[in-house]
């Protein structure tokens, strides 16, 4: 994906579909997890949301979300179709990489 490709082409090391958390049994996997800032970003499509207008997850992934920050994990939810909007990923890429820095 774009998203990723623009992570590569900045030297950021990160990890693709891997499960950071595992939870009464229950494997949440990550889609992009850049684990030296603990930081996971999510793309989700309109699957995870109850609706598309505010973007609240669904209560199995908000649940997910909770388990991961209270873990000590940055969670980024992101829609998938905001990662084909015009700058997007590079407003996104800038807000991690002052978080690294």
């Amino acid at each position: 994906t774009k998203l990723k490709q623009e992570l590569t082409n900045r030297n950021i090391i990160f990890e693709q579909e891997v499960c950071p958390l595992l939870h009464i049994n229950k494997r949440y996997r990550a889609d992009i997890l850049i684990r030296d800032k603990r930081t996971i970003i999510e793309i989700n499509g309109s699957q995870h949301y109850k609706n598309n207008k505010d973007y609240t997850l669904e209560k199995y992934y908000q649940i997910r979300h909770d388990l991961l920050v209270e873990n000590g994990w940055t969670v980024l939810e992101i829609p998938a179709h905001f990662i084909y909007k015009e700058g997007f990923v590079d407003n996104l890429l800038k807000q991690i990489l002052i978080e690294i820095v």
